[in-house]
């Protein structure tokens, strides 16, 4: 969640005069920094079906190699988020692959707008060299593999200039485990990748997110939906009543755009499904109390997003709120056209809309088939 990042970069940038450039550290060792999803070929098929389904063998799965995931392996994650405190209990299930991605999915009846757009854990076309993911159009790449003791690498998350050192703090070779810590921006924290389940098991990232992995096994029966091909299509808003947070921009003085609160967003493509966020922040009283649950905006924050079918989303933050954030989840069928947004940042806040629009591909388990339906058109092939 970016925005976040915006917002609290703004804050910084006000109260300091100037806004400080990105990190001058460049990234190392972790490959070029390439989209997730790749299809050269253009013919946008899903993979005829070669995953291996029977689980490892004992001992495949170790810290120096990448583990080859299983058709319909799959984890089950406890996710708190740290700007709501909510806690979700979530899937991801490895469905199939397409030009060296895994098609990583929740299942088709208990999809997560929320943790599709918290980003963590990763969903969607996952890097099969080395299990790392695309959140805001930017790769992350948590881990590194050999994983010794000592190594260390950097990765962005979520913006080019919020660069993360990671760092194998230690290993446990006979449980085969490593505990890795991350620092320098948003997203820096503590987490534990367990060879055995293939995954970072225990991630906490504090005032952003955490998760942990409360089961694992092989072989998931049902529909899959997949929300392929991601792309940030809305992070745009107003802050301090009229600066313009358009998609990319830098904030601070420096840069001051003002805007009234009324802009049309268009999204193209063939995209079927957005899932976003509206987050509406006082970041003065989200401050003074040292948290983001609690405190009381002084200010008030709306935003409400019309979609091109004239579906209207809106949330909005008062002093009754009691509260100095809040970050509210929504999704959508058909999100290509023109959105009209009106944001109204009434403070020394932001009022914010962040999404990501995608492909859906319904794929049914364990036959690893794309469903034949509307979503399929994007994909065509290896229908049931």
């Amino acid at each position: 969640m970016r925005a976040i990042l915006l917002a609290s970069a703004l804050f910084l940038a006000v109260l300091a005069g100037c806004a400080d450039g990105p990190d001058e550290t460049p990234m190392t060792d972790v490959g070029d920094p390439e989209p997730q999803f790749e299809d050269p070929d253009k013919d946008f098929q899903v993979d005829h079906v070669g995953l291996p389904r029977d689980p490892p063998a004992a001992g495949e799965r170790n810290l120096e190699s990448v583990p080859q995931w299983r058709l319909g392996e799959w984890w089950q994650y406890r996710v708190n988020d740290q700007f709501t405190g909510g806690t979700r209990d979530v899937y991801r299930i490895v469905a199939g692959t397409e030009h060296g991605n895994y098609l990583v999915g929740f299942p088709a009846d208990d999809f997560s707008n929320d943790v599709l757009v918290l980003h963590v854990p990763g969903y969607g076309d996952i890097k099969a060299d080395d299990i790392s993911y695309d959140a805001h159009d930017v790769p992350y790449v948590p881990l590194q593999f050999p994983l010794r003791e000592g190594e260390s690498w950097q990765t962005s998350f979520e913006a080019e200039n919020n660069v993360l050192t990671f760092v194998v703090d230690s290993v446990d070779e006979a449980n085969q485990t490593a505990t890795l810590s991350a620092s320098g921006g948003q997203g820096q924290g503590t987490f534990t990748y367990d060879a055995e389940a293939g995954e970072i098991t225990r991630w906490i990232s504090p005032g952003y997110a955490d998760y942990e992995v409360i089961d694992h096994g092989y072989n998931y029966s049902g529909t899959v939906r997949v929300p392929h091909d991601h792309k940030l299509v809305f992070l745009n808003g107003r802050a301090f009543g009229v600066q313009d947070l358009s998609m990319g921009a830098l904030p601070g003085p420096n840069n001051f755009a003002p805007a009234g609160p009324d802009e049309t967003i268009s999204v193209d493509g063939l995209y079927d499904q957005v899932s976003f966020a509206i987050i509406l922040q006082d970041i003065g009283g989200a401050a003074a109390q040292g948290s983001f649950q609690v405190g009381t905006a002084p200010g008030y924050y709306s935003v409400t997003a019309t979609a091109p079918d004239g579906t209207s989303f809106s949330e909005t933050l008062t002093p009754a709120d009691g509260a100095g954030i809040k970050v509210s989840f929504f999704g959508h069928e058909g999100p290509v056209g023109d959105w009209n947004v009106r944001s109204l940042a009434g403070g020394a806040g932001v009022a914010m809309i962040e999404g990501i629009g995608y492909h859906s591909i319904d794929i049914e388990m364990p036959s690893g088939c794309v469903v034949q339906s509307q979503n399929a058109q994007h994909h065509a092939g290896l229908e049931c």
